[in-house]
């Protein structure tokens, strides 16, 4: 007898199962969770990868999903996967989205598999993997949408590109152009050229010691502003407002101070505060109340919906904040809330500083009741140095993990982790992902060279209650 769920019409099986696909957002300090980068995505298909064994119904309908995204991560991978494309054009016509960043094309067949992707809508590569030849085919392809390239650290890669002549550059998307910062004088007309030609740029970093505006990029979504050390004495930040305006497609600018030693040296050197409304307002509060001990590392503000004349108008919708005092922390956090009362994405970083008391896990999720938006955080060290009541709450729940997960040590701070931030989205109702990273010790306890990264789901039980999820499979590892 069929089973009625198998009786379904291709098409619903497929929306249900695709359900079981998920895409997952891992942040880092460069790469915010609001930007969609290579770095920070990760796809979860565990449980449909079980269901396409079931029988050869289900895992044609899986096989849809399962290789609409097809990545590469070595040429070996790239071999079989071009391998079966070419026998197999049924397979073929599966793939939507092909990332070969990580292959050195040239060495490979890509211009010969192309046509046999008749589905394909975007493609990811290096910029010097992309040649005249390439860029010929991708042009004909008639499905083929966008020819995403990741360009290294430096203005010099984009030659490559401007070196290919008498092509349309329609279709290639530069997701990401890191400018140095010690290049002083760079040369923006590669900028003007490639444009001109019709290259899109979705997100630029540009530090804060070259002086003037970033070149006109009328595609651009995200800007990335670094107060990096400048050689003089004050930065201007006044080309921030009409850049914002000039470039309709922005969606969020990320500001982010010195890196250490040179820590909160670059909020002090813009030159007009009022240029940078939230700093200005968030470390004027900071020092008002004599709060210690809190690093601002960097925030990002997006586009109003409606109409704005200033960049105060924009909400401030990601913060980074280093804490080397708990109680400080927290006061810096309730003030977070006020000039930030629309705050989405939060990482904290607990540091240990000698003569600091631990802190209590009721005092730590206080602010977070303040946060009514907040969907994602990101917290380091929270293991090392939060605490609760003895005997620890956690303890109970260890069962038969550690043989799943991995050492003793690393279980209980795994467990531990869960319960902290179970309670933290019991005070923030709005809170849909979790992300911890433990780095060997704090003021509660030291773990060696343990390293520990993990992150949560938040989910509702039936009878209402906040629960955590583990997303994926928790990473353990060492410094060396």
């Amino acid at each position: 007898m069929t089973s009625p769920f198998l009786a379904l019409p291709a098409e619903l099986l497929l929306i249900i199962l695709g359900e079981l696909c998920d895409i997952h957002y891992f942040p880092s300090r460069t790469d915010p969770p609001y930007l969609h980068t290579r770095s920070n995505t990760c796809r979860s298909i565990n449980g449909l990868r079980a269901i396409s064994m079931v029988n050869q119904r289900l895992r044609n309908v899986s096989l849809c999903i399962l290789f609409e995204i097809s990545r590469c991560p070595s040429s070996e991978k790239f071999e079989q996967l071009s391998a079966k494309c070419t026998t197999k054009p049924q397979f073929a016509s599966l793939i939507r989205r092909l990332d070969v960043v990580d292959v050195d094309t040239r060495q490979l067949l890509l211009p010969e598999l192309l046509p046999f992707l008749t589905s394909l809508v975007r493609l990811d590569l290096k910029a010097n993997a992309l040649d005249a030849h390439l860029l010929a085919i991708a042009n004909s392809h008639s499905t083929l949408v966008t020819v995403a390239i990741q360009v290294a650290r430096f203005i010099g890669s984009l030659d490559t590109l401007a070196n290919i002549p008498d092509l349309p550059f329609s279709k290639i998307l530069v997701c990401q152009i890191k400018i140095l910062d010690y290049d002083l004088s760079p040369n923006f007309d590669i900028f003007q050229l490639l444009v001109q030609r019709g290259v899109r740029f979705s997100r630029l970093t540009f530090p804060a010691n070259i002086r003037g505006s970033p070149p006109t990029l009328p595609d651009l979504e995200h800007l990335d502003w670094l107060l990096m050390r400048t050689r003089g004495s004050s930065v201007d930040a006044s080309w921030l407002l009409p850049f914002a305006q000039r470039h309709i497609h922005l969606a969020t600018i990320r500001f982010a101070d010195s890196p250490s030693p040179f820590a909160g040296r670059g909020w002090q050197m813009i030159h007009n505060p009022s240029d940078v409304p939230f700093a200005r307002d968030f470390l004027a509060a900071v020092s008002a109340d004599r709060i210690f001990g809190v690093h601002l590392h960097s925030f990002s503000i997006a586009r109003p919906g409606a109409s704005w004349s200033s960049l105060k108008d924009w909400d401030v919708m990601h913060l980074d904040l280093e804490v080397t005092n708990p109680a400080s922390g927290i006061s810096a956090l309730k003030l977070a809330s006020v000039f930030a009362p629309r705050l989405s994405f939060l990482h904290v970083a607990l540091h240990e500083m000698l003569n600091t008391l631990p802190c209590h896990i009721d005092q730590f999720v206080e602010p977070f009741t303040s946060l009514p938006f907040l969907r994602i955080l990101s917290l380091s060290n929270g293991y090392a140095n939060l605490q609760a009541d003895e005997p620890s709450p956690w303890m109970t729940t260890l069962g038969s993990t550690e043989s799943t997960y991995g050492t003793a040590a690393w279980v209980t701070a795994l467990h531990a982790l869960q319960w902290y931030m179970t309670r933290v989205a019991e005070s923030a109702t709005e809170l849909e992902r979790i992300h911890v990273d433990e780095q060997g010790g704090g003021r509660v306890r030291r773990l060696g060279d343990l390293v520990l990264k993990a992150s949560f789901m938040v989910v509702t039980s039936r009878n209402g209650a906040r629960e955590l999820e583990i997303l994926g499979s928790p990473k353990e590892g060492h410094f060396w």
